[in-house]
């Protein structure tokens, strides 16, 4: 308590006290050390949860849409420049994953000699209105949700998805296509926050708290639900996501060829420990490899 008192007035001593008495370093690198769990493990427990979430609502009748079909629509992705390839390439992180054939760090070194080929590769996929199946395998690596979980427990790891470097460019060329499209006929949700450029965390607690401060000055009561999913992107159904995409959007043609290519077909491994896992075929759920 004296060391608390000490240290109160300054949060970087306080938080290394509470580290040192909560013992968070050590249970951390425990959770590096033990070896209990293994790639298959993981593949089947990840696998086992998508299934029993979705086995929770089978039967369930679909909700009935009241949202009037689209009067617009997208049945082909403008194909891409050299210059756009070359910005994204650029722009993205110098992660690797164990599929591509050279490291990222590297096609960035020769982006000069390899942007005709990338960007042949990308139009040919918009065109043609499929991704490769080369490209729809996904490693996947056991993370732990937050510093000193019990790391014998399977519950406490989440999926960090790595897909190929190419498979990651593409879908960056298409994003910007459909977010231009949707933004064009005002069919972006106006309050969604997540995965859209200018909106954040930040821009999402700042309309919240907004609504509250306007409920308190008109002296109304405030009420707040919170819905969290369990493994959302895990468990989208394809064919829900297709028909939407069609009826809502207008999105068809080679558009909607490309998106079904790229959500069915998909398969993935664990990696842990150095150890790969057998190969799992996907039959819900959409990537998530764009980080």
């Amino acid at each position: 308590m004296e060391h608390i008192q000490t240290d109160g007035s300054s949060p970087t001593k306080l938080w290394r006290l509470l580290t040192a008495l909560l013992q968070r370093e050590k249970r951390t690198a425990n959770a590096n050390t033990l070896t209990c769990n293994v790639a298959d493990d993981f593949l089947h427990f990840f696998d086992e949860k998508v299934k029993a979430i979705r086995a929770s609502t089978e039967g369930q009748q679909l909700p009935t849409s009241t949202t009037p079909l689209a009067d617009m629509s997208l049945s082909s992705l403008s194909p891409c420049s050299e210059d756009e390839v070359c910005r994204l390439i650029m722009q993205s992180p110098t992660n690797s994953c164990a599929l591509d054939p050279i490291p990222t760090f590297l096609v960035k070194e020769m982006v000069d000699v390899l942007l005709p080929y990338v960007t042949a590769m990308i139009n040919t996929s918009l065109r043609e209105g499929r991704l490769p199946s080369s490209h729809k395998h996904a490693v996947v690596t056991p993370l732990l949700k937050k510093p000193g979980l019990d790391a014998e427990e399977l519950k406490n790891y989440r999926p960090d998805f790595n897909l190929t470097f190419v498979a990651k460019l593409v879908e960056r060329v298409v994003s910007s296509r459909l977010v231009s499209y949707l933004t064009t006929h005002g069919q972006m949700p106006q309050l969604q926050s997540a995965y859209r450029r200018h909106h954040s965390t930040e821009t999402a607690l700042l309309k919240v708290l907004s609504d509250v401060y306007a409920t308190i000055d008109r002296q109304q009561v405030t009420l707040l639900g919170l819905l969290d999913l369990s493994a959302a992107f895990d468990c989208v159904d394809h064919d829900i996501v297709l028909r939407r995409l069609r009826l809502k959007f207008g999105i068809c043609g080679t558009a909607l060829e490309w998106i079904a290519s790229v959500l069915l077909g998909r398969s993935q491994l664990v990696y842990y420990k150095g150890r790969l896992s057998v190969k799992l075929q996907l039959l819900f759920g959409v990537p998530q490899g764009l980080s």
